[in-house]
């Protein structure tokens, strides 16, 4: 007996008996087949068998040829009935120790395995739920919410006051938090209504989307992330050198509200900024427009547009870019934790920074 080696690399023994070449397949080897060639004779289909295992009975057998060749093949010395091959014994016994085809491991394989795995992890923690809206539905509720925030701040309030014969200009400190107080909790009740009217039959609650949760341990990442609030403070300071504005009506009657000390108009503004303001925006930007674009792109570039539109749709060149910086922060806390809960109370967090630093 000797042994050859398979075109796949593998070493197979051949048996010699008599004028026989039998060359034994080695199982997965699709390049190598098996034959019993007799002596003087072509290799003709009709001499060419297969030695199987059966893998039932847990023994090895050649298949009987026809006729007169069967009576010759007897003829040769056969092995004890009962007995497996000694070739087939040694076949087994390589088998076991290799499979074909199968290129050597190496440490490179190894690493270059640890380093998908790694990949594939970190973009499993950015993943979110799938919406099972489309494009035209996010472009539906866009609009809707943008026309709805323009409507009410440029057309229906000053009709309003127009109707009632108030001058918006003539208001006083306290008045100005009130009607602050009334747009934001009539934005707030706008963008809620468009997200339930347009989304209700996906019912995306149940899908995982808008999630709020009140366990975990997401504090943690909200005063992390409370970190950059210096940061982002002093770019806000550098984008009015940057970008000079004549006068900031809105940051002017909140000094003059916190300086006076009337406890009606701190509790308006208080509760623009930290309760109204912070929840229809997180809604609309963190749970529905980062969620919808997530499905088309990656996670983080998902985050990055939503931060862009973020910043534009306050349309004031003085604080987009404090305004980016933070739509980026906020963001990244939502697909760390997959929770709008953290993203809400850091924007309220903020808010409420901002409105202590005018009031000191």
């Amino acid at each position: 007996m000797r042994a050859t080696v398979s075109p796949c690399g593998h070493t197979a023994p051949c048996i010699r008996p008599a004028g026989f070449l039998i060359h034994v397949a080695v199982p997965g080897c699709p390049l190598q087949q098996s034959s019993i060639r007799a002596a003087g004779r072509p290799p003709t289909s009709q001499l060419s068998h297969t030695w199987h295992r059966d893998t039932h009975e847990g023994r090895t057998h050649l298949p009987r040829l026809p006729g007169a060749q069967q009576a010759g093949a007897d003829s040769l010395g056969q092995e004890p009935a009962g007995e497996e091959p000694a070739g087939m014994q040694q076949l087994e016994s390589k088998t076991e120790l290799q499979a074909c085809p199968t290129a050597p491991s190496t440490s490179t394989d190894s690493d270059s395995d640890a380093e998908a795995t790694g990949s594939s992890s970190t973009q499993a923690a950015f993943e979110l739920p799938q919406v099972p809206w489309g494009r035209r539905k996010i472009f539906q509720v866009m609009m809707l919410w943008m026309l709805a925030y323009i409507i009410i701040g440029q057309v229906a309030v000053p009709m309003g006051l127009s109707v009632l014969g108030i001058d918006r200009e003539a208001l006083t400190v306290r008045g100005h938090a009130v009607l602050h107080l009334f747009l934001d909790l009539t934005q707030l009740g706008v963008t809620l209504l468009i997200l339930w009217q347009c989304l209700k039959k996906y019912k995306p609650r149940s899908k995982g989307l808008f999630p709020i949760r009140w366990g975990g341990n997401w504090p943690l990442v909200v005063l992390a992330a409370c970190m950059v609030f210096p940061a982002v403070d002093w770019l806000a300071q550098q984008s009015l050198v940057w970008f000079p504005v004549d006068s900031d009506n809105w940051a002017m009657y909140m000094e003059a509200s916190l300086t006076m000390g009337d406890w009606i108009t701190n509790v308006a503004y208080f509760s623009v900024v930290s309760i109204c303001a912070p929840i229809w925006e997180e809604a609309i930007f963190r749970g529905f427009l980062l969620a919808s674009l997530a499905r088309y792109m990656p996670a983080h570039w998902a985050g990055a547009a939503t931060s862009l539109l973020f910043a534009m749709c306050h349309f004031r060149l003085q604080t987009f870019l404090p305004l980016l910086v933070l739509g980026m922060v906020f963001s990244g806390v939502f697909l760390v934790t997959r929770n709008l809960l953290p993203t809400i109370v850091l924007h309220s967090a903020w808010n409420v920074f901002v409105l202590c630093r005018i009031g000191w």
